[in-house]
């Protein structure tokens, strides 16, 4: 939730404007007031959206909630609305129906410790008809694939697959992947990635 731009002070973004007045500097992004409180403060309540230095360790419970929506400048942003990955992070294959292969990898990302929840949000068309058949493998991996961080088959009953996480520390160059199975050509539409606090 915050931006550390020196050793007293932390940026906050909000577009719900309950902190105009506070801090010594008023600067917008877009139409969204960017306020400087003292790092010593607390805001009431959490940001709409926050900004932080990549090398910024937060508290465990400081991104819980929120949203990683991407990657600007070397600062990341986070949502406590539900937007989905940047899509111009990934690199995507075209595979034909009866093809199979990586149709997603990307975005090599770097995750602070914590436990995560990504959810690939699915389209397209199936002509698999049983529940046993796999239409593909969604999987999180690092260090160029050479780590598995997990890995799941999808059956198609659902329009999502949710994959939960844990990250016992700082892991660079994070991808998330699709493999499809020939018979189909379901694609993930959108990912999204939040941080929980713990496993459910």
């Amino acid at each position: 939730m915050e931006y550390i731009r020196n050793e007293d002070e932390v940026v906050f973004l909000t577009d719900t404007g309950r902190y105009s007045g506070r801090g010594s500097i008023q600067l917008y992004m877009e139409d969204k007031p960017l306020i400087v409180i003292p790092k010593s403060e607390k805001p009431d309540g959490k940001p709409d959206i926050l900004i932080m230095d990549s090398n910024v360790v937060p508290d465990a419970d400081v991104l819980n909630g929120y949203y990683f929506t991407g990657v600007i400048s070397d600062k990341k942003i986070y949502s406590l609305k539900e937007v989905g990955l940047d899509k111009s992070m990934f690199s995507f294959n075209q595979i034909g129906n009866e093809e199979s292969g990586c149709v997603m990898f990307g975005p090599y990302i770097s995750l602070n410790p914590g436990f995560y929840e990504v959810t690939y949000h699915m389209s397209g068309n199936s002509s698999i008809k049983s529940e046993n058949d796999c239409l593909g493998v969604a999987d999180i991996v690092a260090d160029g694939g050479s780590s598995t961080i997990s890995s799941v088959e999808w059956d198609g009953t659902s329009q999502s697959i949710t994959i939960q996480f844990h990250l016992w520390e700082e892991t660079r160059n994070i991808e998330f992947r699709y493999f499809k199975n020939e018979g189909n050509d379901m694609v993930p539409l959108e990912l999204t990635l939040r941080n929980i606090d713990e496993w459910k």
